[in-house]
């Protein structure tokens, strides 16, 4: 988590901040742990995008269907599949399907699964932060992170900044430098 949140960083790429604390419990050794910022938060808002921390926040749940939404069927893209957090405001919501869902992320969604060529060149800056997609695609390739956004569609939050469009935000690399679940070492890499 530390050392990819690093690279992040330096890639300018929302990311959450990872330090590690020694614990101690009652004069007893425990161990190293991760300390990590809570990503789904107004804090984690502030803290990465101070003067625009208002726009409209999801978090994937249950390996996050971006790559699955077929636009034909809405009522088959479940409800759960993303879970509105801090600074998402209730204008963003609609009654667009069976339950309350985003308007805003539908679009997002549609976007993502039925943009012609054309379309992508002539809309792809309006609608996400194509830099900001890029380094993280360039960071997941170079990490091999097994449960990541790209390879799994996992551990991600999209954020609608007001002026760069949609941002990707991970968090959880405990799969880094994997090539699958099953506990190899980054050695297998190579």
């Amino acid at each position: 988590d530390y050392l990819v949140a690093r690279v992040l960083e330096r890639f300018g790429v929302p990311a959450v901040r990872v330090n590690h604390a020694l614990v101690c419990v009652n004069g007893f050794y425990r161990g190293v742990f991760t300390l990590q910022e809570e990503q789904d938060d107004q804090q984690f808002l502030n803290a990465h995008f101070p003067g625009a921390e208002d726009g409209s926040y999801y978090e994937a749940h249950d390996w996050g269907p971006m790559t699955f939404y077929d636009g034909r069927d809405p009522d088959r893209f479940r409800a759960d599949s993303y879970e509105p957090v801090a600074g998402t405001s209730e204008d963003a919501m609609g009654d667009v399907l069976p339950f309350t869902w985003a308007t805003d992320l539908m679009g997002l969604l549609e976007f993502a699964n039925f943009a012609t060529r054309e379309r992508l060149d002539a809309d792809a800056g309006d609608t996400i932060d194509v830099d900001a997609w890029l380094r993280l695609l360039a960071v997941e390739a170079v990490v091999s992170d097994a449960d990541g956004m790209f390879p799994a569609s996992h551990n991600y939050l999209v954020y609608h900044h007001p002026e760069r469009g949609w941002l990707p935000v991970r968090w959880d690399w405990d799969q880094a430098f994997k090539t699958s679940f099953v506990g190899e070492s980054p050695s297998a890499l190579f």
